[in-house]
């Protein structure tokens, strides 16, 4: 019988994909331009809105209600709300920069934005230094923690031995705290007769429901009548339930898997296989990350330059690291580059020049991790992202394809080996 719920409910889907076809719904601007799981471009979309002096000519409209309704902080002024300055990518020491941050009245308040970057050691940390009468605001796609490391410094809260948050960061998510405030802005009477206003912050929202895994309202309240439809239905729903933490993991162990076989098949040691973070990673407040380090090459003083793959706050993503094995030579450890800067300049020096000398590498995301030489996301072949948190289409996928994304994965991480070797 379970097999006809899911027959029922895959018949749901396939009709409101067809209305989505054809009332234009699909068509989405961030989308089309491959930028709605991009930090930056949300980021400024989020500060435009929220800027008073933003080109929607709405003043400080939107920014009163995000400061209330989300941040939940006091009520301003009309005039403190129009005299704020709300900046994106604002610079600090150490060549780091805060994703937003507001200055109102006598308020400063940073707002770090996680979608699929992982965490930098400390962030959290140095950007609660330059809050003002506020916390650090995390922002991510369903609520998560910051990781120990990056909240490193700061007062933990702690519940039956499980750290559950800390005294100064407040968590928000987009998956409600932000879905919920661009609802508000469109209710609001001027949003609704400005139609370019009124489409960019529905096409937004719409980007959002996808990043954190939310149905539209109408294909959810299809499935839910069918699975309320009967008793029997609705037991089958549960037990699916149930089975698909467990089955969104197999997936995942399927891909590692297979990478870590193409990887040693072609003669290259993998190490910090880490079989236990992927089997945790859909527990409830697990902090672990899948990864799987593959050695370029052994370096003098038990240093190893690696190629990591990861999965970070969602993400599957790679980077080139410094590890250190340790006597046993049984794990290693990333070592930090200011670190790897003083002590072996000469070795950071040749491998970092030959990630640079990519010209491909030569972007944003070179040399700005305290650990990561260089870093990036892994895309299937339409070039979508493999979201395992949301488990998007591409992660859905797998199920067929998962040993040619594997080798599509391989062929393009071990030629970058090759070059870099």
């Amino acid at each position: 019988m379970i097999d006809i719920l899911l027959s029922e409910i895959s018949s749901i889907n396939e009709k409101h994909t067809l209305i989505n076809q054809k009332t234009g719904a699909c068509f989405n601007i961030l989308k089309i331009i491959g930028k709605e799981t991009g930090e930056v471009i949300i980021c400024k979309l989020l500060r435009e809105l929220l800027d008073p002096h933003g080109d929607h000519y709405q003043g400080s409209v939107y920014l009163k209600l995000f400061i209330e309704r989300i941040l939940k902080i006091k009520s301003f002024s009309e005039h403190e709300c129009t005299s704020a300055i709300v900046s994106a990518e604002y610079p600090i020491e150490g060549g780091r920069r805060i994703d937003l941050f507001i200055e109102i009245a006598d308020y400063k308040i940073p707002i770090e934005v996680k979608i699929h970057a992982p965490d930098q050691a400390r962030q959290c940390f140095d950007y609660y230094q330059l809050a003002e009468n506020s916390k650090l605001y995390y922002l991510t796609l369903d609520g998560n923690l910051p990781s120990k490391e990056s909240a490193e410094g700061l007062t933990e809260k702690i519940e039956n031995d499980e750290i559950t948050g800390y005294e100064e960061i407040r968590i928000i998510s987009f998956g409600d705290e932000i879905i919920n405030w661009i609802d508000c802005c469109l209710a609001l009477t001027e949003t609704i007769k400005i139609a370019p206003i009124r489409e960019i912050l529905l096409q937004f929202k719409d980007v959002l429901k996808k990043l954190t895994g939310q149905m539209e309202e109408d294909a959810k309240m299809d499935i839910v009548k069918k699975i309320t439809s009967s008793a029997e239905n609705m037991k089958n729903a549960i037990d699916i339930s149930k089975a698909l933490p467990e089955a969104k993991t197999g997936v995942m162990l399927g891909l590692f898997r297979e990478l870590k076989r193409l990887f040693e098949d072609e003669g290259r040691k993998t190490y910090d296989y880490n079989e236990a973070a992927i089997k945790k990673y859909y527990s409830k407040g697990s902090q672990e990350y899948p990864y799987l380090g593959v050695k370029i090459k052994h370096l003098p003083n038990n240093l190893i330059a690696t190629l990591s793959i990861s999965v970070g706050n969602a993400a599957l993503w790679f980077g080139f690291v410094f590890t250190e094995m340790n006597k046993q030579c049984e794990f290693s450890e990333y070592v930090k580059k200011e670190s790897m800067k003083k002590k072996h300049p000469e070795i950071y020096k040749d491998f970092s020049n030959a990630i640079f000398d990519l010209a491909l590498f030569s972007n944003k995301n070179f040399d700005k991790e305290e650990e990561f030489l260089y870093w990036d996301y892994l895309y299937n072949d339409k070039n979508e992202l493999f979201d395992f948190k949301s488990f998007s289409q591409p992660c859905v996928d797998l199920i067929d394809n998962n040993k040619e994304q594997a080798k599509r994965i391989f062929d393009k991480l071990n030629g970058y080996i090759n070059e870099i070797k």
